[in-house]
């Protein structure tokens, strides 16, 4: 228990870092390029995005850290299968990039290589990261991630507004990119790629075999997170991916706590289903109760107050971002129960399923977003949202049926119920002050209650504070 939280301290703090000098990056980046340079600069990344997506599942990093935590004395032959792999994989990259060039857009030279040498540092940041989480060592993607990130945000700061463009913007952080994934690397093969007993029957063609239902969820899975920059950019305009932008990345507060969580806990909770799968359930069973309770939480309070601070820091160009983050705060709690539904199935060696379940997943959100995207940013956003509660709905079932976990519990009702609470009081045509009072009135009502999802915490809480001390 002290290791996980002693790991999860690690990955919090630098997303944390990562997260607040990034915030202030971007948003000084879109300041100066405004709403038509800065969507553009998020379509490139995320056309690099949805590339990496196949270079980094091919082999992929849940099966890398799974694979490694099972057989440590076997780090050296699985370490040199994993990067034959992510070489084949960066050159069907490439391939895939090249085809974009010359038979969709043509891309300016300096954009097409900075594309290839963000998808290259994915590539290779990733198996680095997925080694070190394997030999439950999260320390180094803090350093290094914190250090580039500062210096990222030195770049942006200090770069006079009327020298910067698009070109020089991306091909920057494209070079900051490439430069940590190059050290990281290093630092996972002389640290942990040593030559060992081989203990492990893991070949290529079993570990490719074990990847690829992670690389058709997580490639279909990419429609809903980077496919929307795109479709607004065809569909609309540059400006407002400018604005989908912004209210997607102010998001991130909303989902790092959590998500940091799921890194660190991962290997964790494969070893703990092994050896008691009782304990397993009810671990499991309060994690999804703290997702809603802390996520709405969270989500009430950001957007109760972002008409007041999103228009504070970027200005009056990006007040049609307000209601984009309003409704996307209210999707990334549901992202969250995606998440850790998503790892406790990949922990308990039920990839397949969870390929099957995320297929069904973007057959019924992949029309939402495509029609959506012609009514812009605002739009887009309300639809994923109302898309989102409906997989919610989807994925209990699947959680109670793939997992016999029973969700029926007060628990987990009591922690709904709170959920739907809290989005008509940040939805409601009240004051602010009236809203503040009845976010407060719910608080008190549901610390009262005799199941209390907010109870249960607490006590997980002084429990782990007097294992600790």
């Amino acid at each position: 228990m002290n290791k996980i939280i002693k790991n999860w301290s690690y990955l919090l703090i630098s997303d944390i870092s990562q997260s607040i000098i990034g915030f202030f990056a971007f948003m000084i980046l879109a300041v100066k390029l405004n709403p038509e340079g800065f969507g553009l600069l998020n379509s490139y990344l995320a056309l690099a995005t949805l590339i990496s997506v196949i270079g980094v599942n091919i082999c992929n990093s849940q099966v890398i850290t799974r694979e490694i935590t099972l057989n440590p004395k076997s780090s050296f032959q699985l370490f040199k299968k994993f990067l034959n792999l992510r070489i084949a994989s960066f050159f069907l990259c490439l391939l895939i990039l090249i085809s974009y060039h010359f038979f969709y857009i043509n891309l300016d030279n300096k954009i097409f290589l900075s594309i290839l040498f963000i998808i290259t540092a994915t590539i290779f940041w990733d198996l680095s990261e997925s080694i070190a989480f394997g030999h439950f060592v999260t320390k180094f993607t803090t350093i290094i991630l914190v250090s580039f990130s500062f210096i990222w945000f030195l770049f942006v700061f200090s770069f006079p507004e009327e020298n910067i463009s698009l070109n020089l913007v991306i091909w920057i952080y494209a070079l900051l990119f490439l430069s940590r994934a190059a050290i990281y690397f290093a630092t996972s093969f002389f640290k942990f790629a040593k030559p060992n007993i081989n203990t492990t029957t893991s070949t290529v063609g079993t570990i490719v075999l074990m990847s690829l239902p992670f690389l058709w969820m997580r490639g279909i899975g990419s429609i809903t997170t980077q496919l929307p920059f795109l479709l607004l950019e065809s569909n609309s305009s540059s400006e407002e991916v400018g604005y989908y932008s912004v209210g997607t990345r102010l998001v991130i507060p909303v989902i790092i706590a959590i998500t940091t969580a799921m890194k660190a806990v991962f290997p964790f909770i494969t070893k703990l289903y092994k050896e008691n799968i009782n304990d397993f359930n009810a671990q499991v069973k309060d994690a999804f109760s703290f997702i809603l309770i802390i996520g709405s939480t969270i989500s009430c309070l950001l957007t109760l107050t972002s008409f007041i601070w999103i228009k504070l820091l970027f200005g009056q160009e990006y007040i049609p971002s307000i209601n984009v983050f309003n409704y996307e705060a209210w999707s990334g709690v549901m992202l969250t129960f995606d998440l850790f539904m998503a790892t406790v199935l990949v922990s308990t060696f039920r990839q397949k399923i969870l390929a099957i379940i995320t297929t069904i997943d973007v057959i019924i959100i992949f029309p939402i977003i495509y029609f959506s995207s012609e009514f812009g940013a605002e739009g887009l956003s309300f639809a994923k949202l109302l898309g989102s509660i409906t997989l919610f709905l989807f994925h209990v079932l699947m959680v109670q049926y793939y997992l016999k976990i029973d969700l029926k519990s007060k628990q987990f009702i009591y922690s709904c119920l709170y959920f739907i609470i809290c989005v008509c009081i940040s939805f409601f045509q009240f004051s602010l002050l009236i809203k503040f009072s009845l976010l407060t009135a719910t608080l008190i009502l549901f610390l009262n209650l005799k199941s209390s999802p907010f109870k249960l915490l607490t006590n997980k809480i002084a429990l782990m504070y007097k294992a600790k001390y």
